[in-house]
């Protein structure tokens, strides 16, 4: 179908962290279970799209 819109998947990865990090009130730790990825994984996305300025990121060892 020609009126289906196609989002480019870095886009919705992208979109789909800052969600998570902005539920999680900028815990990463948090963000990285609800993703279901592991937060070396999260951190290194963060990086790469630039999240970081954006939120209130709190980074924690043990939750």
């Amino acid at each position: 179908n020609k009126d289906i819109n196609i989002i480019p998947m870095e886009k919705l990865e992208k979109e789909n962290i800052e969600n998570a990090i902005e539920k999680c009130d900028g815990n990463l730790a948090k963000a990285a279970r609800l993703l279901d990825i592991g937060r070396s994984t999260l951190y290194r996305k963060i990086k790469k799209y630039n999240i970081k300025e954006r939120y209130r990121i709190t980074y924690t060892e043990k939750e």
